[in-house]
């Protein structure tokens, strides 16, 4: 059983740049595989899909279909 863990903004910060070059790497990115990559709860990886859209990493929301990834490796 995986135990998630929510992280306050602080910690968040710890994963962001790992999960900048996870998301790059695999060119898809998703609240629920930031998840279950850092083992972290809904919330911790809201905020960094948040940030790596506010940064231009990744495309805003648009309903059902997936975020782009701006950035190539």
């Amino acid at each position: 059983m995986l135990s998630w863990i929510e992280l306050s903004e602080k910690e968040t910060e710890k994963y962001y740049e790992e999960a900048k070059q996870c998301v790059i790497a695999m060119q898809a990115a998703s609240v629920t595989m930031i998840q279950r990559r850092f083992r972290i709860g809904y919330r911790s990886a809201k905020m960094i899909i948040d940030r790596l859209e506010k940064n231009g990493v990744i495309s805003p929301y648009n309903g059902k279909d997936p975020r782009k990834v701006l950035i190539k490796e």
